[in-house]
């Protein structure tokens, strides 16, 4: 089932107005932050990737935006290696509580999910989820884990968020989401098919 924020006519909505604000305010880098979000988001790398880039040449030290352009440079690209020991070398030089720590972690984790390292991507959402438990890394958190056999572990995960997202379905998410998550990139089947099994064992009266 389509969420109400997830369909056609609401992405049109969105790409409308995120057309109107770039240009309205073209020099405002957390405009552009934004728009590089809803980018991301859509599943258009090269444009998010750009309005990254922007940012960055109007606030070089923004918080996000590097690693941000690490995880878009990275996700499901035919070789994240680069992006991978980039995001690592920038979690180490983060302080423990700086609030870009947990974003870091959780692109990460996304990234070692798309590489097929279930492990890895599973320990680095645990320690994510240990400063902000977020849905997205529920979904990661779970899709590891069921990949390692660990499916009462990815249900307790998913349903810690059932109650902010009650009409949550995973068969939706895989079938439509995936994809856009893995940014389009050549190894977003392989993505999308982590998440179908997934679905398939936590969901299976929704195939």
């Amino acid at each position: 089932m389509a969420t109400p924020s997830d369909t056609p006519s609401a992405r049109n909505r969105a790409q409308q107005h995120a057309e109107r604000a770039l240009e309205l305010a073209p020099y405002d880098a957390e405009v552009l932050y934004q728009l590089a979000l809803h980018y991301r988001f859509s599943g258009d790398r090269a444009r998010a990737a750009a309005m990254l880039q922007r940012v960055l040449e109007l606030q070089p030290n923004h918080p996000l935006a590097l690693i941000d352009l690490d995880f878009v440079r990275g996700q499901c690209a035919a070789d994240s290696t680069a992006a991978v020991a980039r995001l690592r070398a920038r979690i180490r030089e983060l302080s423990a509580s700086s609030p870009a720590r947990w974003v870091a972690l959780s692109h990460l984790s996304s990234i070692y999910l798309a590489r097929g390292e279930f492990e890895e991507a599973r320990e680095t959402a645990l320690t994510s989820r240990r400063i902000i438990p977020m849905t997205w890394t529920a979904f990661t958190l779970a899709a590891a884990d069921v990949a390692t056999g660990r499916d009462a572990e990815a249900a307790r995960a998913l349903a810690e968020h059932r109650r902010e997202w009650p009409n949550m379905s995973l068969h939706y998410f895989a079938g439509h989401i995936a994809t856009r998550w893995c940014l389009g990139g050549p190894r977003a089947p392989e993505a999308q098919a982590i998440f179908g099994r997934l679905a398939d064992e936590m969901e299976p009266a929704q195939k």
